[in-house]
């Protein structure tokens, strides 16, 4: 697995958004590079800006072992949606994975907005 490109740390008190654009490919599903560090008591939602009509698919997983730690959420052009709560009490490492069922590859284009509960 390829190091972060980056990272962002969504500390205690802050509500921050992350552009994101991503590339999915056809029929699959990939993982974005940036590394989150969710504090306890965070949630994220994305936010889809892009002028894409398919649907796409997003799920929080652990960084390091890709394991979900949310279910897949399906999020449509110009929609806003709640993908994760960290309610475990501690900092996660997370990153995003997304897939979408399209024949062909479509860019996603939006912001990861992280906040308080």
């Amino acid at each position: 697995m390829a190091a972060p490109t980056a990272f962002a740390n969504v500390g205690v008190l802050a509500t921050r958004d992350y552009a994101f654009s991503i590339d999915i490919p056809a029929f699959g599903t990939i993982y974005d590079s940036e590394n989150y560090f969710m504090s306890a008591g965070k949630y994220c939602k994305v936010q889809r800006t892009d002028s894409t009509w398919w649907n796409a698919s997003f799920r929080v997983v652990d960084y390091d072992t890709l394991v979900p730690l949310s279910d897949w959420v399906q999020i449509g052009q110009g929609e806003t949606k709640l993908v994760y709560t960290n309610t475990s009490g501690t900092t996660q490492s997370i990153r995003f994975e997304l897939s979408a069922v399209a024949p062909l590859d479509i860019q996603v284009e939006g912001y990861f907005k992280f906040g308080e509960f």
